[in-house]
């Protein structure tokens, strides 16, 4: 899956207890999330929940996290089995591959232009989207 925006309630008052993580992977699930943007979920922005699913991320190598948007109000990584991979782990790996992880939901700014500019910018080829799109953030 690629270029989807996950947004969630970003501590709202009087949000639905359930609108946990932006994305939640488990039962030995294997995935590709690319070039995407998760924020304002108050657990964990990205969740391995399984061993399966974790070894197959991290050990294995079988699932792809690639150059996303990360925020979470509490954890923006999140592990099952710290024994795997710790969640500093996890960070340090969706990093290495292009992730960029936020603190706040309000560092997550795009400006106008880029708007008007996604459907050139998610039809190219050669180079990540959000790589392009990171060079027009404001």
């Amino acid at each position: 899956m690629s270029n989807f925006t996950i947004v969630g309630p970003n501590d709202a008052a009087g949000t639905a207890a359930n609108h946990n993580f932006s994305n939640r992977w488990r039962r030995a699930t294997q995935f590709i999330l690319r070039n995407s943007i998760l924020m304002g979920h108050p657990d964990a922005g990205f969740s391995t929940e399984s061993d399966a699913t974790l070894n197959d991320y991290y050990v294995n190598n079988l699932s792809e996290f690639k150059n996303n948007l990360v925020h979470a109000s509490a954890l923006p990584y999140k592990t099952a089995n710290a024994a795997i991979a710790t969640n500093t782990q996890i960070q340090t790996k969706a990093e290495a591959e292009g992730c960029i992880t936020y603190a706040t939901s309000a560092a997550i700014t795009i400006n106008k232009s880029v708007l008007f500019n996604c459907a050139e910018l998610f039809t190219c080829n050669r180079l990540s989207c959000i790589k392009q799109v990171q060079a027009l953030l404001v």
